[in-house]
């Protein structure tokens, strides 16, 4: 597992083959972390709670 630290209105870039996706932190409040994903339409993003 890769862990990398981000501030605010920071990104995390990850280039594949099929497309590029970018996440970036829009918010941090208290002990939440709001995210943002940009990624192909292709690509499925589920929340790790709703897998199990």
């Amino acid at each position: 597992m890769l862990v990398l630290g981000r501030r605010e209105q920071e990104t995390i870039n990850i280039y594949t083959s099929d497309g590029d996706i970018e996440i970036m932190v829009t918010r941090i409040h208290d002990n939440q972390v709001k995210i943002g994903i940009t990624a192909p339409d292709d690509v499925e993003i589920v929340r790790g709670e709703l897998e199990e």
